[in-house]
């Protein structure tokens, strides 16, 4: 037990150390950046403590209740890049059933229950008073550094149930902690969300959603456009620039801008539709169609309207 211990406890270390390198230094951030970059300094001082203590046992059966559930969040994400809908669908609910199971239910009301009231006393005692200080303070910390992973559970399956929302109504599955690209879907609803609040300010070229635009590209013809398509952030682009509407602005367009495009009737403030189309390389793509040009006069875009030239 002591060297199965030693040997999972080493590469549970060795993996979180990299992982809080990257998440550090890396160009862009996780969603979840803070509540990961909490998690791995949460473990890494749980694994020393309980291996300098000698709770092995415990430790083990804690690292093996993580391990459990985390097999489903790989075969799952596998089968999302790999574009098999049916097969992520199916990992996606083994997720969320193992997840529940032994992050919530068992980790929650036996490990740490255990931890708080089974845990038999300590022998150790200060010499000089005879108090239980040394017991109380080594017990306190394994008990709040437990109870912080308990919580970053609760938080990562509220975006599980969240990302099932989104696989029940459009039968899509997004990563929100850890999307394609390596941004956000949750940061740049925040951001966008943000500018909103205050009153729309201006982007600058380096801002990180305007590299999120410039990252989501795709071809149509001899155009490109760009978008993030998410409930609270739209955009497009043209050659030469282009604009992009924040929360529930329309997208305001230039002359020439909608030139080649199939026109569709939609009221201004409602999104964009969303075509699928072929491109020369026989891959599928996607690309947001605007509305005609007299329904876009009349969205008030100029008060909206971030523009990022």
């Amino acid at each position: 037990m002591q060297i199965a211990y030693s040997l999972e406890a080493f590469l549970y270390l060795l993996s979180y150390s990299v992982n809080l390198t990257n998440l550090t230094f890396q160009d862009s951030k996780r969603g979840d950046f803070r509540e990961m970059f909490i998690h791995h300094l949460t473990t890494n001082l749980l694994t020393l403590l309980s291996y300098s203590f000698n709770f092995t046992r415990v430790g083990t059966y804690i690292l093996y209740l993580h391990d459990f559930s985390d097999v489903p969040i790989d075969i799952s994400k596998m089968f999302n890049f790999l574009k098999l809908k049916i097969p992520t669908a199916i990992g996606f609910s083994l997720i969320v059933v193992c997840w529940i199971y032994a992050r919530m239910y068992v980790f929650g009301f036996y490990v740490i229950w255990s931890v708080i009231f089974d845990t038999p006393h300590s022998e150790f005692t200060s010499i000089t008073s005879g108090s239980e200080l040394y017991y109380n303070t080594y017990k306190s910390i394994f008990v709040v550094a437990l109870t912080i992973l308990y919580l970053l559970h609760c938080y990562w399956l509220k975006l599980f149930f969240r990302m099932g929302i989104l696989l029940v109504r459009k039968f899509e599955t997004h990563d929100l902690s850890e999307h394609k690209d390596g941004e956000e879907y949750e940061y740049i609803r925040e951001r966008a969300n943000s500018l909103s609040e205050y009153d729309l300010q201006r982007l600058d070229e380096d801002s990180d959603i305007a590299m999120k635009i410039k990252d989501a590209e795709c071809y149509y013809g001899n155009k490109i456009a760009k978008y993030f398509d998410g409930t609270a952030f739209k955009g497009f682009v043209k050659p030469g620039g282009y604009e992009v509407s924040v929360g529930w602005w329309q997208i305001e367009f230039n002359d020439g801008d909608i030139e080649d495009w199939d026109e569709k009737e939609i009221q201004a403030g409602r999104q964009l539709y969303k075509d699928v189309y072929l491109d020369e390389n026989g891959e599928k793509n996607e690309v947001l169609t605007p509305p005609r040009r007299q329904n876009i006069s009349q969205s008030g875009a100029g008060r909206g309207r971030v523009k990022i030239d």
